[in-house]
Protein backbone atom coordinates (compact mmCIF):
# COMPACT_ATOMS: atom_id res chain seq x y z
CA UNK A 1 0.00 0.00 0.00
CA UNK A 2 1.30 3.75 -1.05
CA UNK A 3 1.76 6.45 1.44
CA UNK A 4 -0.30 9.59 -0.12
CA UNK A 5 1.56 12.10 -0.09
CA UNK A 6 -0.47 15.18 0.08
CA UNK A 7 1.13 19.17 -0.27
CA UNK A 8 -2.25 20.37 -1.44
CA UNK A 9 -2.11 22.76 1.59
CA UNK A 10 1.03 24.25 0.96
CA UNK A 11 -0.08 24.98 -2.61
CA UNK A 12 -3.21 26.67 -1.58
CA UNK A 13 -1.13 29.01 0.57
CA UNK A 14 1.06 29.17 -2.10
CA UNK A 15 -1.68 30.12 -4.34
CA UNK A 16 -3.35 32.56 -1.92
CA UNK A 17 0.41 34.19 -1.74
CA UNK A 18 0.13 34.63 -5.66
CA UNK A 19 -2.98 36.51 -5.16
CA UNK A 20 -1.67 38.56 -2.52
CA UNK A 21 1.18 39.76 -5.37
CA UNK A 22 -0.88 40.23 -7.98
CA UNK A 23 -2.84 43.24 -5.88
CA UNK A 24 0.82 45.17 -5.85
CA UNK A 25 1.28 47.47 -7.92
CA UNK A 26 4.63 46.37 -9.16
CA UNK A 27 4.27 42.60 -9.40
CA UNK A 28 3.83 40.99 -12.47
CA UNK A 29 3.71 37.37 -12.82
CA UNK A 30 3.87 36.62 -16.91
CA UNK A 31 1.48 33.48 -16.98
CA UNK A 32 -0.07 31.70 -20.00
CA UNK A 33 -3.06 30.22 -19.91
CA UNK A 34 -2.30 27.71 -22.53
CA UNK A 35 1.31 26.71 -21.54
CA UNK A 36 4.17 27.12 -18.76
CA UNK A 37 6.34 30.16 -20.19
CA UNK A 38 9.98 30.09 -20.63
CA UNK A 39 10.25 32.55 -17.76
CA UNK A 40 8.30 29.89 -15.00
CA UNK A 41 11.08 26.89 -16.16
CA UNK A 42 13.55 29.15 -15.13
CA UNK A 43 12.44 30.15 -12.64
CA UNK A 44 12.13 26.72 -11.24
CA UNK A 45 15.16 26.19 -12.97
CA UNK A 46 17.44 28.20 -11.18
CA UNK A 47 16.02 27.03 -7.55
CA UNK A 48 17.01 23.86 -8.59
CA UNK A 49 20.53 24.61 -9.08
CA UNK A 50 20.92 26.71 -6.55
CA UNK A 51 19.82 23.45 -4.46
CA UNK A 52 22.16 21.39 -6.25
CA UNK A 53 24.72 24.47 -5.47
CA UNK A 54 24.01 24.42 -1.96
CA UNK A 55 24.19 20.15 -1.81
CA UNK A 56 27.34 20.51 -3.25
CA UNK A 57 26.93 17.19 -4.96
CA UNK A 58 29.22 18.29 -8.32
CA UNK A 59 32.11 18.91 -5.67
CA UNK A 60 33.15 15.53 -4.61
CA UNK A 61 36.60 17.67 -3.32
CA UNK A 62 34.26 20.24 -0.77
CA UNK A 63 35.10 18.88 2.29
CA UNK A 64 33.35 21.59 4.05
CA UNK A 65 29.88 20.59 5.83
CA UNK A 66 26.63 21.36 4.00
CA UNK A 67 24.54 24.00 5.69
CA UNK A 68 21.37 21.81 5.84
CA UNK A 69 19.08 24.75 7.24
CA UNK A 70 19.88 26.56 3.39
CA UNK A 71 19.42 23.63 1.24
CA UNK A 72 15.80 22.96 2.85
CA UNK A 73 15.55 26.72 2.19
CA UNK A 74 16.41 26.48 -1.58
CA UNK A 75 14.46 23.03 -1.32
CA UNK A 76 11.51 25.21 -0.49
CA UNK A 77 12.25 28.16 -3.44
CA UNK A 78 11.83 24.78 -5.95
CA UNK A 79 8.49 24.02 -4.52
CA UNK A 80 7.09 27.33 -4.61
CA UNK A 81 7.77 28.04 -8.09
CA UNK A 82 6.54 24.29 -8.87
CA UNK A 83 3.10 24.85 -6.69
CA UNK A 84 3.09 28.25 -8.90
CA UNK A 85 3.14 26.08 -12.23
CA UNK A 86 0.96 23.45 -10.62
CA UNK A 87 -1.85 26.06 -9.38
CA UNK A 88 -1.74 27.30 -13.22
CA UNK A 89 -2.13 24.10 -14.59
CA UNK A 90 -4.87 23.08 -12.30
CA UNK A 91 -2.69 20.30 -11.04
CA UNK A 92 -2.72 18.70 -7.18
CA UNK A 93 0.72 18.28 -5.48
CA UNK A 94 -0.88 14.78 -4.47
CA UNK A 95 1.11 11.30 -5.17
CA UNK A 96 -0.37 7.86 -4.64
CA UNK A 97 2.97 6.03 -5.59
CA UNK A 98 5.61 4.81 -3.50
CA UNK A 99 8.36 6.91 -3.14
CA UNK A 100 11.73 5.17 -4.92
CA UNK A 101 14.89 5.99 -3.62
CA UNK A 102 17.04 7.80 -6.30
CA UNK A 103 20.29 5.89 -7.34
CA UNK A 104 22.02 8.48 -8.71
CA UNK A 105 21.90 11.71 -7.61
CA UNK A 106 23.96 13.33 -10.06
CA UNK A 107 21.60 11.73 -12.91
CA UNK A 108 18.75 12.71 -10.82
CA UNK A 109 19.61 16.68 -11.14
CA UNK A 110 20.01 15.89 -14.99
CA UNK A 111 17.05 14.04 -15.68
CA UNK A 112 15.21 16.77 -13.49
CA UNK A 113 16.89 19.91 -15.38
CA UNK A 114 15.62 18.48 -18.61
CA UNK A 115 11.67 17.58 -17.56
CA UNK A 116 11.81 21.22 -16.47
CA UNK A 117 13.70 22.78 -19.64
CA UNK A 118 10.61 20.60 -21.74
CA UNK A 119 7.61 22.65 -19.73
CA UNK A 120 7.72 25.39 -21.67
CA UNK A 121 7.83 24.02 -25.08
CA UNK A 122 4.89 21.61 -24.51
CA UNK A 123 0.95 22.21 -24.18
CA UNK A 124 -0.60 22.21 -21.05
CA UNK A 125 -1.79 18.92 -21.04
CA UNK A 126 1.22 17.54 -21.44
CA UNK A 127 2.48 20.11 -19.08
CA UNK A 128 0.02 19.09 -16.62
CA UNK A 129 1.63 15.33 -17.05
CA UNK A 130 5.98 17.13 -16.51
CA UNK A 131 4.73 18.36 -13.68
CA UNK A 132 3.30 15.38 -11.88
CA UNK A 133 6.66 14.21 -12.71
CA UNK A 134 8.55 16.70 -12.01
CA UNK A 135 6.84 16.81 -8.52
CA UNK A 136 7.98 13.26 -7.80
CA UNK A 137 11.46 13.88 -8.58
CA UNK A 138 11.37 16.73 -6.13
CA UNK A 139 9.92 14.74 -3.33
CA UNK A 140 12.45 11.66 -3.92
CA UNK A 141 15.30 14.57 -3.93
CA UNK A 142 13.20 15.82 0.05
CA UNK A 143 14.04 12.20 1.04
CA UNK A 144 17.71 11.66 -0.43
CA UNK A 145 18.72 14.77 1.77
CA UNK A 146 16.74 13.35 4.38
CA UNK A 147 14.38 15.56 5.27
CA UNK A 148 10.38 14.54 6.13
CA UNK A 149 7.28 16.35 5.20
CA UNK A 150 7.30 18.07 8.38
CA UNK A 151 10.19 19.22 8.38
CA UNK A 152 9.67 20.86 4.46
CA UNK A 153 6.08 21.96 5.59
CA UNK A 154 7.73 23.80 8.50
CA UNK A 155 10.36 25.55 6.41
CA UNK A 156 8.15 26.30 3.84
CA UNK A 157 5.49 28.50 6.49
CA UNK A 158 8.97 30.41 7.62
CA UNK A 159 9.84 31.39 4.08
CA UNK A 160 5.99 31.82 3.52
CA UNK A 161 6.13 34.45 6.16
CA UNK A 162 9.85 35.74 5.59
CA UNK A 163 8.06 36.85 1.67
CA UNK A 164 4.78 38.19 3.24
CA UNK A 165 7.08 40.73 4.80
CA UNK A 166 9.16 41.08 2.07
CA UNK A 167 6.43 41.93 -0.36
CA UNK A 168 4.03 43.79 1.83
CA UNK A 169 5.66 47.83 1.61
Amino acid sequence: MSKIIDLTNMQKSQEDFLQFLKYKSNMINSENKYSVTRGQALAILSELIQALLEAKIHKWWDLVQVDREKLLERLVDVFNHMSNISTQLDTKLIITQDIEPIENLEGHFLNMTSNIIQLSFIKKYFAKKKIELIFYQYIQLVYKFDFNLEQLEQAYYKKLEINYKRFDK
